[in-house]
């Protein structure tokens, strides 16, 4: 049986372009097309596809659409078209994405990215993740360095554990790791919290990616 797919984008000569080629292996079925955020979601209900190719920067869509269709149309798995370093991405994956796919990918890409989710994992821009923690933890890497400025006046060993909290580790994995109590770790993560404004570690995790707070090769060592 074909994989009957959504396609949601902006531009009428890019949708009837992405159904030419997606049809052309004979293993997908296009069965319909949306302009906006609001047109998905409703076609979304109404046919019930396997897969939803979206336009990350398609008019009323981005993050909140991926979360109407969360609760809308919770069997419909969307793989998003976005561009290379948008920072979003990883609140992408949190938000419901199956799969991310650069607008510079490869048509090859674009297939595996389908065969993927239709699996039930997540593609990741040009590679498949297990599930979503560990794509999670690959945009992590991904977004590492991706602004290189503290602008949150977090301190060194702050930085250290942001990091240690986004590659998705214990208060006492990170206390072993840097040598300190648990209670330590938990008073430096009440004054981080204070500082960026989240209640949560998986919020602290997702504000990091989103804002670039993972230095590339940063240690989780030292003072």
């Amino acid at each position: 049986m074909p994989i009957r797919l959504v396609v949601a984008h902006h531009m009428p000569i890019v949708r009837h372009g992405l159904q030419l080629l997606l049809e052309s292996r004979g293993t997908v079925s296009v069965v319909g097309e949306a302009s906006d955020g609001i047109q998905t979601v409703d076609l979304a209900r109404e046919v019930q596809p396997d897969i939803l190719l979206i336009d990350l920067a398609m008019p009323a869509g981005g993050i909140d659409l991926l979360r109407l269709l969360a609760t809308a149309a919770r069997s419909v798995r969307p793989i998003l078209l976005a561009e290379s370093g948008d920072s979003t991405l990883g609140v992408a994956l949190r938000a419901g994405a199956r799969g991310i796919v650069l607008k510079q990918s490869t048509v090859a890409a674009l297939f595996n990215s389908l065969d993927t989710v239709m699996q039930g994992e997540y593609w990741l821009i040009d590679d498949r993740a297990a599930d979503e923690p560990e794509a999670l933890r690959r945009m992590s890497v991904e977004r590492r360095g991706a602004n290189g400025n503290n602008r949150f006046r977090l301190t060194r060993r702050e930085m250290q554990i942001v990091a240690a909290v986004a590659d998705g580790d214990s208060n006492k994995a990170i206390g072993e790791r840097l040598s300190v109590t648990e209670d330590t770790v938990k008073h430096h993560l009440s004054n981080i919290f204070d500082k960026v404004g989240v209640f949560s570690r998986l919020e602290l995790a997702m504000f990091a990616i989103h804002h670039g707070l993972l230095p590339e090769g940063e240690p989780a060592t030292g003072q």
